[in-house]
Order: structure tokens, then C-alpha cells, then sequence
């Protein structure tokens, strides 16, 4: 009999501790300003004598109760019957953004057990500002059309930029407008977040635009007021004219031309850059003369001195008009220099005293004989290196001088000296003697050699996979490079030791030496290749030796078994209804072995308990050229999937990495991308292939083949012409057994006439095209969407549905476009002229009863049989 009063006794206190939030709407939904504070109180009705425990969780900690902090804390304001805990968030930021959870439950012995939960959905709002938008803007425009196609040199390309930023969380929707019609992106316009940049813009551009931003709950918007003047440009040069060999000479007259246009004509102006605000003609107008037409821009120097005239000459073309808004000097002013050095090219004279070879610790000297006029830049530089060493000792390493002497005999002959004392293993090594002025640059090696005992090269820190590393890691029957590099001349001789017994060359295939001497190096490598009956004691450490007649010297590297590598790195992804794209990256530990292919598992949630896959993919398979790409297809739409990433080299699988994701819901299938020829296959018939399009998320059950002749010439058709059909649609729909179905035999055909086709697949949402204007040629994107727009590429040329390759012409190669993620939502094709003999019968001319009874049986059958023939 107490049974059931301890029953009702505990559904009394589970409906009394029920909690609840307060601030949450009928959506579960709460919305606060950004940067704001956020207060969310949750209360629980609870008796006298229940003992019950409440709390909050963030979204960022869901298992961790919130307690006090600088960021959100927690107080409790206790009522009558009725626990009340107040959540209290500073300042907040999207990132608080999520599901806030209130739990409460009590503690029996070690245990706790959850009574009630309730959740709230917190949206963080920032309102519409916008910065860096002045309502008054100046743009500079483009008046003087430019022939790009003729002169690529005097085409530029001229853009402006009006600004306006728009600052609001969540994201607003931005709108431009401008003389009642909306901007887009394209062949005039490029939305930015930062305002509109507009390609070659004229004074037509000028006027007021109109900034609209949109928010759920509210709308913004900005009139900003744009006017333009054209800025100047430079046409031609800076450029020297009238000298022979373009150069500078002591002692003659010189041209420099700089041409320039713009709206007002600008005017030129030249200057030096000793002085870049003073004009040359003002400096000495006996000696420069300048002629500031537009069309002439010439600046003349009667008599050039040297080393005087040499330096950077400064191009200036000037448009009137005055500092309007910032940065108007960039539209009002452009510029352009040269750099003029009077000068001869240099010849350099070869020496014995070029080269050196010396001990150890002795000192080295080379020379090095230039014969030309100055201004001479003459200097030694390490080969390979970027800095030269400068005059006299040098600041990091005192051991090295250089200096230059001139011959008392001949003025031209310049010397340039290179000493090292003390020197060491590193200084043998090429030094290059350099000799630059404008008329030319030389250079010439000369080579020091310091003998001594070999020196093994210690590398930094490599990866494993490098050769050089001295952790090298093998596999079963996969050979392993070990490798030693040792300086010092003479070349040495390499021995290769483990645990102090020499390695001998040859005798087996676990163990190869190979040795080779560069000019300045010597280089050894072991091939170690692992076996079964050799693993228990191949992963060691080995010793390499280099000898030569001053002494012996050793290295060490150690040889370790391979594991499976790490997690792979995900990037990046992107899902649609049907496909994952992925961005995969290798992993940070590979084990010591090269990754092979990356490997990728799935299963849907609520799905059957097994994985499917794996899926292999090659390494390249995230780059953009990648055959095949990283992408899983054939996933059902509004479905959450969880996955495994895997790693695999040569050791095994590796340590996945796991994520989930949930597809966009489904639609109908996307366009049909036919693998189009213009002439069909034969007069009376033709073989239709295609690609499988996406499906949308929801399975294909199927395609239909839509035909009809037209009285167009496939050479004539372009864009602005309509398509004039001589007989009605013709509906196909071919068998579907076969999910990877992918071609068509269409028949019978009238020899000699051109068709519409179109081809749709279907699924439970309905087919491809359904809602699109097939009347207008035009393309859809490969993705489906539950709203597709027909997009129509360069409107107004003409359209080669032939696909021609042969063609060259420009306006032809427009006409080849074709975009990847673009597909035609309809083909034309022609079939070929007839021969003089009749078409073949598609059926005898059997009148009987019984062939009238089985009329639809005989169609079915020779349809087969034409399909087998022509196919």
C-alpha cells in the first residue's frame, strides 16, 4: 500500500523543482546590445525541505559552472519557495554569443543527480555606424579614351574608390545605389567592405550615392555626394633621346623626353634630386633648357658634367586644380624618374695573384685589376653572399681587409686587395670582385683554398626527412639515407662504422656507401634498407669517418624505426546538400616517414553504427588543379555527418582527426553539364553524354531529355537573336537502373538539321530547370539552390555553341568562355548531311493483327538495337 504514495510523492517534487528562465522569448531566444551587460536570471520553484542545487554554464565552459570572475559571475536572490541565481556577463562581445544552460539537481553521496535544465539562446547585436564615409568625396576620372587593345604601354588602368564603412553586428546587408539603380560587382562596380571601387570612371560617375544597411531590426542609410576631375598620367618616359646608345657621356649635350595627358592638359616640369622643389632651368638656364608643352615635355642639358649631372631626374606632370579633399596631390600631381650616371663600362684584368691556397691559420691574399673611367663602384663580396665587404677592416670579423690602390702609370687601372689572416676552414671559398657603373656590371671569381684536417658539418635543427639530419627514421624494405659532409682539403676518404666494427661496401644490400667530393665539400652517404630478419638490430647508431693527410675527424647519426604519423591538419571546409570540400594540411609529426594519402571515414548521426570508407585522396588533392579533388559526394541534405581525417605513410593509418558537419537542406538536383559536340554522330541519330550533376542532398530518381529542331544556322546564333523551333519539345526519359547513368541515344533524326537539347535530372524537390526562362541562353551554377538565377556571360556577343578550338580571333576567344562552376542550361547540335540512300527503316511494314497487338513490344526492341549499333 505505500508504494504507490512514494511514487506520487516523487512527481510532486520533480513538477515543484521544475526552473525556468525569465529573459528568454517564446523562440528561447535572448538579445543583447554589444558591449553591453548581460543579466539572464533563472528561478526554481522549490519546497522548505528540498535540498537542490542551481547553476549556470556558459557556452564556452558547458560542463563548468559558473562562479565570480572578472568577465561573469553569479548571485543568488533567494524568494519564498523559490531559489533565484542571477548570471551577470560584462561587456559583451559576439564571442559570447551561444547556449546558456541553467541546471539544477541535488547531491546524493557521491553522486548528482540532474533534475531540471533549461536553456537560453543569447544573439549579441551591435547597431548600424559607419566610419571613414565623408558625405562629400572626390574621385578622380578617366575623360580621354585610351585604345588598350593597340598600345598595351599606354594603357593604364584607372580605378577610384568612394568610401563608406559599415560597422554592425550581426553583419548588416549593404546596398549601393546610385541614379535609382543598384550596384552589383562586375565589369563597372567592385563592392568591397569598405566601399565602391569604380573601374575606369568618368564624369558620368559624379552624383550623389546611396548607402543602404540592413538589420532585422533596423535600417541605415548615407548619401554621399561624389565629384571627379581626371588625374594626369604619364604617357611616355622618362626617357633619354637623341644620345647615341642611350648613355650619358662627359662632355656632350643630352635629352631627356616625358609625355603626359589629362583633363585639364597638365604641364611638365623637371628637377634633380639635389634640389626636388626647384626646377633645373630656374638652377642654370644656360645649361638646362625645358620645353613644358604636354606633347613635348623635352629637357635639355647643352653640356654634361661629371659627376655633377649625375643622379635621379624627376618627371612632374601638374594638373590645376587646387587641394580640394586629401590626398589630392596623388590625383593632381604623378610623377615619374630616371636614374643618370655619366660613366664607361669596366674591363677586368685576370691575375695569377687571383687565387690562393695556403695552411691553416696563415694569412691569404688576393688582387683584383679593373681598367675603366669613373664613377667606379668597385668591392669584394663573398660568393653567394648579399652583403659586400666594405672598405678597410671589417666590423664583424677583423681578420679581413680590403682596400684599392690606383697605378701611378695609368689613372684607369684600379686595384682592388682582399686579406684574411688566421685563416680557417671556412674562409675556402670563392670572393668575387665586383665592378659596376651604368654603362655595365662585372664581376670576376677569385678563390681561396686553406688546407686542414676534414671538419664535420653539424647542421641546425632539419626534419627528419631531410638526409642531413642526424635522426633518421626507416621502414621494412624501404632504403634510408644517412649522410656526413666534412670540409677541408684536401677531399678525405669515408668510413662508415656501428658500435665500432667497420661497415664494408658491397657485400650485402642492407648496407651501400656511396661518397662524392664537391670543389669545396666532401659528401658520404650510408643506404641502410631494413629487412625482417634484420630489424632486431639495424636501428642503431652509426659513426661516419673523413681522412685526409692532416688527420681524421667523425660524426654520428642515429638510425630509428618509423611510426604512424599524426593527426592531419584541416584547414578549412565548405558543405553544400550533398558535397564536403576540404582543406587538409599534413601533419606537424609525419613518425619519420613520407605521407602517402590521407584517408577520410563518415557515418551520419542516428545512422547505422558503421563507418563508411575509408575514402582515399592523394596529397595534392586540397590545391586548386587537384584530379581528383578532396571532396566527399553523394551525402544527404540537413543531415549531420561525423567524420575521421586520417594520415597514412608507408608505416600505417595514423591518429585520425575527428569533426562533425550538418548539410545544407536539400533541393532540387543541379544543372546537367552534357559533354557537348556540335554534330551529332550520324544523320539520323546522336549519343547524348553527360556528367551527373549534384543532387541536391535528396537522391536522383532519374532525367529528362527534352528535343526540338529549329530553323537557326548553328554558325549565325548569337545572344540578342531568338531561337526560332520548327517543331515542338520531344520528351525522352531514359531507363533509370543506375544511379551513375550518364548517356542517351536519340532517335530517329532528320539528317542535315540543328536541335535544342536539354537535359534535366530529378529527384523528390523536381527538376534542374524547373523556374528558369529556358528561352534565353544562359548558365546556372553547379551548386544547387533552392532559388536559382540564370546568369548570361558577355551580353551582346555573339555565342559559339561549337566550341571551336581552331579559332584565335579575340572576340572568338570570348566566345569559348566557360567558367567551372558555370553550367549552359541548354546545347545545340547538327547532324550531318544524309548520303543519297533512304533512311533506315525503324520497323517492317507488317500489317497483320498480331504486329498491331505488339506494336509498342517491336519499338522497345529496335530502339534497343540502335542504341547497340550506334553505340
Amino acid at each position: 500500500m505505500k508504494f504507490p504514495l512514494i511514487i506520487l510523492l516523487i512527481i510532486y517534487v520533480f513538477n515543484v523543482c521544475g526552473i525556468n528562465i525569465k529573459e528568454a522569448d517564446v523562440d528561447g531566444n535572448y538579445y543583447v546590445q554589444w558591449e553591453g551587460n548581460l543579466a539572464l536570471t533563472c528561478s526554481q520553484n522549490t519546497p522548505s525541505f528540498e535540498k537542490a542545487n542551481i547553476n549556470w554554464f556558459l557556452p564556452s565552459q558547458p560542463n563548468k559552472p559558473v562562479g565570480y570572475g572578472n568577465k561573469a559571475y553569479v548571485y543568488r536572490q533567494d524568494q519564498v519557495n523559490s531559489i533565484v541565481l542571477v548570471l551577470i556577463v560584462r561587456s559583451v562581445t559576439r564571442d559570447d554569443s551561444g547556449i546558456y544552460t541553467c541546471r539544477t539537481g541535488r547531491q546524493e553521496g557521491n553522486q548528482f543527480i540532474e533534475m531540471d535544465r533549461k536553456s537560453v539562446n543569447v544573439v549579441v547585436r551591435k547597431s548600424i555606424m559607419a566610419t571613414n564615409c565623408p558625405r562629400d568625396q572626390w574621385i578622380p576620372v578617366s575623360t580621354e579614351a585610351t585604345n588598350c587593345m593597340t598600345n598595351v604601354t599606354d594603357c593604364e588602368d584607372v580605378t577610384a574608390m568612394v568610401q563608406c564603412t559599415i560597422l554592425a553586428f550581426p553583419a548588416p546587408t549593404i546596398h549601393w545605389r546610385f541614379k535609382g539603380v543598384q550596384l552589383t560587382t562586375g565589369a563597372k562596380y567592385i563592392i568591397t567592405t569598405t566601399g565602391v571601387t569604380i573601374l575606369n570612371p568618368t564624369h558620368e560617375d559624379s552624383g550623389i550615392y546611396t548607402v543602404i544597411a540592413r538589420q532585422p531590426q533596423q535600417t541605415a542609410v548615407f548619401d554621399l555626394r561624389v565629384s571627379g576631375f581626371s588625374r594626369p598620367r604619364i604617357t611616355s618616359g622618362p626617357s633619354i633621346i637623341k644620345t647615341h646608345n642611350s648613355t650619358f657621356v662627359s662632355g656632350r649635350e643630352a635629352y631627356l623626353q616625358c609625355l603626359a595627358s589629362g583633363q585639364p592638359p597638365p604641364t611638365i616640369h623637371w628637377y634633380h634630386e639635389r634640389d626636388p622643389q626647384t626646377e633645373l632651368q630656374t638652377v642654370n638656364p644656360r645649361r638646362f633648357s625645358v620645353n613644358t608643352n604636354r606633347h613635348v615635355g623635352l629637357l635639355r642639358i647643352s653640356e654634361v658634367i661629371y659627376p655633377k649631372d649625375s643622379g635621379t631626374y624627376i618627371c612632374r606632370a601638374v594638373v590645376p586644380v587646387s587641394a580640394t579633399y586629401s590626398g589630392s596631390t596623388l590625383a593632381t600631381i604623378t610623377e615619374a624618374k630616371i636614374f643618370i650616371e655619366v660613366t664607361l663600362p669596366p674591363m677586368l684584368i685576370p691575375l695569377t695573384t687571383m687565387h690562393s691556397y695556403v695552411e691553416l691559420g696563415s694569412t691569404a691574399t688576393v688582387q683584383c685589376r679593373v681598367r675603366a673611367t669613373t664613377p667606379l663602384e668597385l668591392y669584394f663580396k663573398r660568393f653567394n653572399s648579399s652583403l659586400p665587404y666594405k672598405d678597410g677592416v671589417q666590423p664583424n670579423d677583423k681578420r679581413i681587409r680590403v682596400w684599392k690602390e690606383i697605378d701611378i702609370n695609368d689613372p684607369l687601372n684600379h686595384d682592388l686587395f682582399l686579406k684574411i689572416e688566421n685563416t680557417t676552414l671556412d674562409d675556402t671559398w670563392n670572393y668575387s670582385c665586383h665592378a659596376i657603373n651604368q654603362g655595365n656590371s662585372s664581376w670576376w671569381n677569385t678563390t681561396i683554398q686553406v688546407m686542414q684536417t676534414p671538419q664535420m658539418l653539424i647542421p641546425s635543427e632539419l626534419i627528419t626527412e631531410n638526409e642531413q639530419s642526424k635522426l633518421r627514421f626507416g621502414w621494412r624494405y624501404k632504403g634510408t639515407n644517412l649522410t656526413c659532409i666534412s670540409r677541408g682539403m684536401p677531399h678525405p676518404s669515408w668510413t662508415w662504422y656501428r658500435r665500432g666494427e667497420q661497415i664494408l661496401n658491397g657485400q650485402n644490400l642492407t648496407f651501400v656507401i656511396i661518397s662524392y667530393d664537391y670543389w669545396d665539400h666532401s659528401q658520404s652517404w650510408l643506404q641502410i634498407t631494413p629487412c625482417l630478419y634484420t630489424e632486431h638490430f639495424i636501428y642503431d647508431d652509426y659513426v661516419c669517418k673523413a681522412t685526409n693527410i692532416k688527420g681524421t675527424n667523425e660524426s654520428t647519426v642515429s638510425f630509428r624505426r618509423s611510426s604512424v604519423p599524426g593527426q592531419p591538419t584541416l584547414e578549412s571546409y565548405s558543405v553544400s546538400q550533398s558535397t564536403l570540400f576540404l582543406n587538409v594540411s599534413p601533419p606537424i609529426h609525419t613518425g619519420g616517414m613520407p605521407i602517402l594519402t590521407y584517408e577520410l571515414t563518415y557515418r551520419a548521426f542516428g545512422g547505422p553504427e558503421g563507418w563508411y570508407g575509408p575514402v582515399t585522396y592523394p596529397l595534392d588533392a586540397s590545391k586548386t588543379y587537384a584530379k581528383p579533388k578532396f571532396e566527399l559526394t553523394g551525402l544527404l541534405g540537413n543531415t549531420n555527418y561525423q567524420l575521421k581525417l586520417f594520415a597514412r605513410s608507408i608505416v600505417g593509418q595514423g591518429t585520425p582527426y575527428s569533426f562533425s558537419v550538418t548539410t545544407s537542406p536539400s533541393t532540387r538536383p543541379g544543372p546537367v553539364e552534357v559533354i557537348h559536340s556540335s554534330t551529332a554522330i550520324y544523320p539520323y541519330g546522336h549519343i547524348v553524354n553527360w556528367i551527373p550533376p549534384m543532387s541536391g542532398g535528396s537522391p536522383i530518381q532519374g532525367y529528362r531529355i527534352r528535343i526540338r529542331s529549329i530553323d537557326n544556322d548553328l554558325d549565325l546564333i548569337s545572344m540578342i537573336e531568338n531561337v526560332s523551333p520548327s517543331s515542338s519539345w520531344k520528351v525522352y526519359t531514359p531507363s533509370f537502373n543506375n544511379p551513375y547513368v550518364d548517356y542517351y541515344h536519340l532517335a530517329p533524326l532528320k539528317p542535315d538539321q540543328t536541335y535544342q537539347l536539354i537535359v534535366e535530372a530529378y529527384n523528390r524537390h523536381g527538376y534542374s530547370l524547373d523556374g528558369i526562362a529556358i528561352q534565353q541562353y544562359g548558365y546556372l551554377n553547379r551548386t544547387p539552390t533552392s532559388t536559382p538565377q540564370l546568369q548570361q556571360i558577355f551580353p551582346g556577343e555573339r555565342l559559339n555553341y561549337q566550341n571551336l578550338k581552331r579559332s584565335t580571333n579575340a572576340v572568338n576567344l570570348l566566345m569559348n568562355f566557360k567558367q567551372p562552376d558555370l553550367i549552359p542550361i541548354w546545347y545545340l547540335f547538327k547532324t550531318p548531311p544524309a548520303d543519297e540512300l533512304d533512311p533506315p527503316p525503324l520497323m517492317s511494314s507488317l500489317t497483320s493483327s498480331l504486329y498491331k497487338s505488339c506494336q509498342s513490344v517491336i519499338l522497345v526492341g529496335i530502339h534497343t538495337f540502335l542504341v547497340y549499333i550506334f553505340y
